[in-house]
């Protein structure tokens, strides 16, 4: 009886623990390996302690130490400004973790030490302004950008041994697609772009919000927005969303179509799971046939539901680092697609 308890449990303890290697591997590395963990979390073709495991580097990555977040933040704000006014000539002050400490509360009346959310590229903080603005601080993590490259380069070789070794296993046009979002999402510039943008395409849909972009506190490695309350949803599958995707809009969507749903948070809140379902597919289907700028990495972490809007809750959409641009000829073309 007991031979048989443990030959029933062993798939299930095996896929476990090599589920937690994974998710220590990607941990210790960061960067590429977190992004690549938090797709085969969203992917329905693996066993679910695969997907339930790394579903926590979608927000729950861990952080860096917050003296590096700090040296990043300085590097990006402070260290030009001082240099050219105040102290030019005395670079080494700078350095001092007393001064960095200083700078950060001439800019923040709070800053918290531990992060909201830490995913592949970055880490948020929750921050206020000197004007009492509540925001959320994006931070790139130290080095990263040269790390990616270096990871990209690695996964670009392996792949093409793959290929040589295993001719049906094709994986070089994945590496080619990370390649192209990895490169837009370290610049955090770009996201902010994304994000006006968005949001102005969706000014008059009252459903969804998304944070305003704080441009002064802004940089390549630093993104400062509005600091928006919502509820991470799990993932759940939604099959009938499948005809939704169009085939070019990128790898991020082929396996990442998944709604998100808590039905304990909803139903305490008194929201219809339904009703955020429906607002999720209206929302997406704006996106890519009337305004064809399509978000490009839909995970669960990168959607929030508040219970506060016009129809009981609204959708607060994050992380626009990554958008696919569709052509008009594309959409009409789709749209024609599913009339028939």
């Amino acid at each position: 009886m007991v031979s048989l308890e443990f030959d029933a449990l062993w798939p299930f303890k095996l896929h476990l623990r090599s589920a937690r290697r994974i998710l220590n591997l990607c941990e210790a590395n960061k960067g590429f390996y977190v992004k690549a963990g938090q797709f085969v979390a969203a992917m329905r073709q693996v066993p679910r302690e695969y997907s339930s495991t790394l579903s926590s580097l979608q927000d729950q990555a861990v952080p860096c130490s917050f003296e590096a977040v700090k040296e990043v933040y300085f590097q990006e704000f402070g260290e030009g400004f001082v240099t050219d006014k105040l102290l030019s000539g005395y670079k080494f002050l700078l350095r001092a973790k007393g001064f960095i400490y200083l700078w950060m509360n001439l800019r923040f009346l709070s800053f918290d030490e531990k992060p909201v959310a830490a995913a592949s590229i970055a880490q948020v903080h929750h921050a206020v302004l000197k004007d009492h603005q509540e925001v959320a601080v994006k931070v790139q993590y130290p080095g990263l950008e040269y790390q990616m490259k270096f990871d990209l380069a690695t996964m670009a070789i392996l792949s093409r041994s793959v290929a040589w070794l295993f001719p049906e296993y094709r994986f070089e046009w994945m590496v080619s697609e990370f390649t192209k979002s990895i490169a837009s999402e370290l610049d955090f510039i770009q996201e902010a772009k994304n994000s006006e943008r968005a949001a102005n395409n969706f000014k008059k849909n009252r459903t969804v919000r998304i944070p305003r972009v704080y441009w002064d506190f802004t940089s390549r490695q630093v993104l400062t927005m509005q600091f928006c309350e919502g509820h991470k949803l799990a993932a759940i599958d939604v099959r009938s969303l499948w005809h939704l995707i169009p085939p070019e809009s990128g790898i991020e969507w082929l396996f990442l179509v998944k709604l998100v749903n808590d039905l304990e948070f909803l139903h305490r809140m008194g929201i219809s799971p339904l009703e955020v379902a429906k607002a999720l597919v209206d929302v997406f289907a704006e996106m890519i046939f009337v305004h064809g700028f399509l978000h490009g990495d839909p995970h669960p972490g990168n959607i929030l539901v508040s219970p506060q809007g016009p129809i009981g809750f609204s959708l607060v959409i994050l992380d626009h680092g990554i958008y696919k641009q569709l052509s008009e000829d594309f959409r009409k073309t789709y749209c024609r697609l599913w009339r028939l």
